[in-house]
């Protein structure tokens, strides 16, 4: 099944339309993606609903008014209200409240405001934002699921079929213990997306006991403890290299005890340098269409976009987003 087919099968079992708020409601590409959503021949249009966000009322263009796409505003009541409940949340972290009314002005606060206070569903935003504008409210006021010790993303790579790339925006050095969190996360989320079956790399420029070194044995360890966890409907292959984790046979040559068929399709990357160079080459040269960072670990689903992020891209971490809010678990 095709990714957006696939999307559309989960949304419409949903009997309430998904509401995703774009903290960026300015920007030009995402409102031809709330456009796109919302036209009369699209298959989401009663599925999910684009809620743009705007500093004032008088700086929404006609087209956007003038259309069905939902928008709102940074108002005075709200900004009060969000102040003294952010105020709440942080003050024994040393917040006062009145940084807490100057950062509830800023889009990327009220956005994340709205969804902590249930009047959306889902945040997409970051194609001005930085990865740390988006990330740092969400910590601080979505914060992680109980439980959860890393928050970590994935991307999605869809071309002919689906692979999942991770950690490529959050952590920058994850430790063993930190890649064990990375790859639960991205099984989870390939589970979800029903792989199967779920073919795990953790990659290195090792493959089994071929090299030495720190970053070896940081994959290695992290490889153990996973291989303890049992994880469902999952095969584990590390320390493994890239072309050992993609093609049977080479893998058949360098690591011939290692229990697989066919490619990898979730892959765990030893740092973020490695996993951001890994899906920008994909991207660029393999053609692939990189969806996310979906972030993963956190209490409701906000997702950060690439700054070089285009329509496509926007369009389908909206959709990812929407079936977040319904696949929990």
């Amino acid at each position: 099944m095709k990714l957006l087919d696939f999307i559309l099968s989960i949304l419409a079992k949903n009997n309430t339309p998904i509401k995703i708020v774009f903290p960026e409601g300015n920007n030009e590409i995402v409102q031809a993606v709330a456009l796109k959503i919302t036209n009369h021949d699209s298959p989401f249009k009663k599925l999910i609903i684009p809620i743009l966000l705007f500093k004032e009322q008088d700086i929404i263009p006609t087209n956007i008014n003038n259309s069905s796409v939902q928008t709102t505003v940074i108002s005075s009541a709200k900004i009060a209200f969000f102040a003294q409940q952010l105020y709440q949340l942080r003050k024994d972290k040393g917040l006062t409240l009145d940084q807490a009314c100057e950062l509830v002005t800023k889009e990327n606060y009220f956005g994340m405001m709205l969804l902590k206070n249930h009047d959306v569903d889902g945040f997409v935003g970051g194609i001005t934002f930085t990865t740390a504008d988006i990330l740092r409210p969400a910590l601080q006021i979505i914060g992680p699921k109980v439980g959860v010790k890393t928050v970590t993303s994935a991307f999605i790579m869809d071309k002919d079929e689906l692979f999942l790339f991770g950690d490529a925006s959050v952590n920058l050095e994850p430790t063993a213990e930190q890649l064990v969190d990375i790859a639960k996360s991205a099984v989870d989320l390939a589970q979800k997306l029903h792989f199967n079956p779920i073919n795990l790399a953790l990659l290195s420029y090792s493959t089994d006991k071929s090299g030495k070194g720190p970053s070896v044995d940081k994959v290695l360890l992290a490889t153990q403890i996973l291989q303890t966890q049992k994880l469902k409907n999952t095969v584990i292959a590390g320390p493994i290299q890239f072309d050992a984790a993609w093609d049977p046979t080479i893998r058949a040559k360098k690591f011939p005890n290692l229990l697989m068929t066919g490619n990898c399709n979730v892959f765990i990357f030893p740092n973020l340098d490695a996993a951001n160079i890994g899906y920008k080459i994909a991207q660029r040269l393999g053609g692939y269409n990189a969806i996310g960072p979906i972030l993963l670990g956190l209490k409701k689903p906000v997702n950060d976009l690439s700054r070089g992020a285009n329509a496509d891209d926007i369009y389908y971490t909206t959709l990812i987003t929407a079936i977040q809010t319904i696949i929990k678990n």
